[in-house]
């Protein structure tokens, strides 16, 4: 049986692929959601970039932080 971390590893590079690194876009992409919802996430937590800059659109997340996340967000932290 899969674990939580292999299922959504598997949605996501199925999605976006498998990639050094994630963009603002790419997580649009996944989740189907604004720009602003990625942002909100950053801002509330639950999405980490792998450094915070003056220009969150060049804002880059690792696949190990859009997997812990990606699970975070389907136990429905948060909806929208």
């Amino acid at each position: 049986m899969k674990s939580e971390f292999d299922i959504a590893k598997e949605i996501i590079t199925k999605t976006i692929g498998e990639k050094p690194f994630y963009t603002v876009e790419d997580i649009q992409k996944l989740f189907g959601k604004s720009r602003q919802w990625v942002y909100e996430l950053v801002y509330e937590g639950l999405l980490v970039p792998v450094e915070k800059n003056h220009n969150p659109r060049k804002y880059t997340f690792t696949l190990i932080s859009l997997i812990e996340s990606y699970i975070k967000l389907t136990r429905g932290v948060k909806n929208g």
